[in-house]
């Protein structure tokens, strides 16, 4: 625990280990390491010019400069980084300003909304 207040810029997404990440949308990768918050992550740039943060993985499956297309595998759910459980950390920017990620995600439909 931090025992302290951060702004929180993305979206944690709580998952078993390796479960599989999907692209959201096609882009370019331009950024896959490792960072003492973030732990192994990745970044890319969508031809329509959001930048995406996935964090925390356990592994990336894709590297810089790979062109990626929507719904493709690009790393594996991990406890990377700082980090209290296996989850992913979502974040979506676009020009400068921190977009909800959850505006951005195909949830499953409740059965109470059928």
């Amino acid at each position: 625990m931090l025992k302290k207040q951060e702004f929180h810029n993305g979206l944690d997404i709580g998952a078993k280990e390796n479960t599989p990440v999907y692209a959201v949308k096609s882009g370019i990768v331009t950024e896959v390491s490792t960072s003492k918050t973030y732990g192994t992550y990745i970044k890319y740039k969508t031809y329509d010019n959001y930048e995406i943060m996935y964090a925390h993985l356990n592994k990336a499956l894709v590297k810089k400069d790979d062109i990626i297309e929507s719904n493709q595998k690009v790393g594996l759910v991990g406890n990377t980084g700082l980090s209290t459980g296996y989850h992913l950390h979502y974040t979506i920017v676009k020009e400068g300003e921190y977009l909800d990620p959850i505006n951005f995600v195909a949830l499953p439909k409740a059965s109470y909304l059928n």
